[in-house]
C-alpha cells in the first residue's frame, strides 16, 4: 500500500529485467526510519521489493538519478532536481515468506507499487537452503542476518573471491576457511596455495605451514616429480615444441637413470617396462649433469678413444666436474672426442640452476628421494596432520617458476587424492 512506511514509488517502464522507477514525492524523508532501522533510498546495492498479489519480486538498485527541468511558466518556482527515479535490475522472486528463487516468472507492469525491503525480506532472500550451508558471517545490510555459503557449490564448482586492493579479500578467505574447518565439518582437510606468503599469520594456530627454509616444516616439491618438458623448460629453458637432438640425448639419459633406480623405491619396486620418462620415478639430476660434463670434458690417449686422459675424477654431489689433460695441438695426443656429444650448453645451463640456492627447495628435496621418502610420504606430510588447514607457502619461490610449481603441486595433490580415492580417510 502507498501508505506503508516502506514505500518508495511506482513502475514507469520496464525493459526486461530492467525496471525504472518513479520515487514518490510524498515520502517524507530520504532517510526513513522502518521497524527501528534507518534506510537510505536508492542506495546502490539495496534491495527493492514489488509485490504482484502473493507473489513478491526482488531487484536490486543500479543506478539513481533525476530527471531534467523543464522550462516552467513566469513566476512559478522549480522543483530542484526534477523527477527522482531508481533503474532497478530484477533478480528473483518469492511466493509470501516461501523460498526465495532466482530468476522472475512474471514481470511488473505500469504503476506497480514498489518498496523498500525490510530485515523480514531479506531474511527472505538470504535464507539457507540445503543441508550443506555453512555460516561465515553477518550480512553487511543487516548485523543480525547470518551470512551462509553452499559448501556443496564451493567444492564441486569453481570459486572466485574478486575485490579491489585492500577490500578485504583475504580476510573473507580465512574466515570462510575457517567456518569450514569448525563445527560442522571437522574432518574437513584444506590445502592453501599461498602465493604472496599472507595466510600463514592467518591460521598460525589452525594450520601447519610449509615453507622454504622453514626448519620444523620446509617445503619440498621434488623435480622428479615433474614431466620432462617442464623438466627441460626450467633446466635448459626448453621452449619448442619440436626436440632438438641435445633434447632428445637429454631425455634418453633422463630415463635410463629413472629405469635404473626402478627396483629401488621405498614404495617397493616397479618394472621399468610401464614407466616413461614422465613418471614420477626419483633419479640423480647431479649425475645427469656430471654424465653429460664429463663428456664434454674428455679428452683421449689414443686416437681410437678407448683410454681417457684423466687427471682427476670429479664428484657430481658437489658438483666438481672431471679434469682431463688439455687436449694436444693438431694431430697429438691428447685428442677430443669425435664427434662432439654438443651438449656444452645445456651443461652450463644446468650447473647454473643446480648452484642457483633459491631453487633447493626444488634440486635438493630432503630426504624425498625415492629410498628415505616416496611421494606418498610427502602427500601424507601435507595433509595427515592434527590441522585441518595446510597452508603451502610460496612466498620464497622466484617467480619464474611460481606457475609451475603451483601445476606440480596441484597435480600431486589431485593425482594422489584420485588413485586414493578408495583408500580408507584419504580420498573422501
Amino acid at each position: 500500500m502507498k501508505t506503508d512506511v516502506t514505500y518508495l514509488g511506482v513502475v514507469r517502464r520496464v525493459t526486461g529485467s530492467k525496471v525504472y522507477v518513479e520515487v514518490s514525492p510524498d515520502i517524507p524523508s530520504a532517510s526513513p526510519i522502518i521497524h527501528g532501522r534507518v534506510h537510505r533510498l536508492g542506495q546502490i546495492g539495496s534491495f527493492v521489493r514489488i509485490p504482484l498479489g502473493f507473489l513478491n519480486l526482488y531487484g536490486v538498485v543500479s543506478m539513481v538519478g533525476a530527471s531534467e527541468i523543464n522550462d516552467l511558466p513566469e513566476g512559478e518556482i522549480p522543483i530542484p532536481g526534477g523527477q527522482r527515479w531508481v533503474e532497478v535490475q530484477l533478480v528473483g522472486e518469492a511466493y509470501g515468506r516461501e523460498e526465495f528463487q532466482r530468476g522472475v516468472s512474471v514481470f511488473p507492469t505500469l504503476d506497480d507499487e514498489v518498496h523498500i525491503v525490510t530485515e523480514e525480506d531479506l531474511a527472505v532472500i538470504y535464507a539457507p537452503r540445503g543441508s550443506s550451508m555453512v555460516e561465515i558471517g553477518a550480512h553487511a545490510a543487516s548485523e543480525s542476518l547470518v551470512a551462509y555459503v553452499d559448501l556443496d557449490k564451493i567444492v564441486t564448482r569453481h570459486v572466485a573471491i574478486v575485490g579491489s586492493t585492500g577490500s578485504g579479500k583475504s580476510n573473507t578467505v580465512a574466515a570462510l576457511l575457517k567456518s569450514l574447518t569448525s563445527g560442522t565439518y571437522p574432518s574437513a582437510r584444506i590445502v592453501v596455495i599461498d602465493p604472496h606468503g599472507e595466510y600463514g599469520a592467518a591460521f598460525q594456530d589452525s594450520a601447519r605451514v610449509f615453507s622454504i627454509g622453514d626448519k620444523k616444516h620446509p617445503l619440498f616439491v621434488p623435480y622428479w616429480a615433474l614431466s620432462f618438458d617442464e623438466l627441460a623448460w626450467f633446466l635448459v629453458d626448453r621452449r619448442s615444441a619440436s626436440e632438438s637432438q641435445q633434447d632428445m640425448l637429454l631425455r634418453k639419459k633422463i630415463f635410463e637413470e629413472k629405469r635404473a633406480y626402478c627396483d629401488k623405491l621405498r614404495a617397493g619396486k616397479i618394472s621399468d617396462a610401464v614407466i616413461t620418462v614422465d613418471s614420477p620415478v626419483p633419479f640423480s639430476l647431479r649425475d645427469v649433469w656430471y654424465f653429460f660434463d664429463r663428456k664434454e670434458r674428455a679428452t683421449y690417449e689414443d686416437m681410437g678413444r678407448t683410454k681417457e686422459a684423466l687427471e682427476t675424477e670429479g664428484d657430481p654431489k658437489t658438483l666438481k666436474p672431471a679434469k682431463f689433460k688439455p687436449p694436444g695441438a693438431g694431430s697429438s695426443a691428447p685428442f677430443k672426442a669425435q664427434p662432439p656429444p654438443f651438449m656444452g650448453a645445456y651443461v652450463n645451463k644446468m650447473l647454473g640452476r643446480l648452484k642457483d640456492k633459491r631453487f633447493d627447495f626444488l634440486l635438493s628435496p630432503g630426504e624425498y628421494d625415492g629410498t628415505n621418502n616416496d611421494l606418498h610420504d610427502l602427500l601424507l606430510n601435507w595433509i595427515d596432520h592434527e590441522h585441518a588447514v595446510t597452508v603451502l607457502d610460496l612466498g620464497g619461490v622466484p617467480s619464474e617458476v611460481t606457475d609451475l610449481v603451483v601445476g606440480v603441486l596441484t597435480r600431486i595433490l589431485f593425482e594422489g587424492m584420485f588413485w586414493g580415492r578408495d583408500i580408507p580417510g584419504v580420498g573422501k
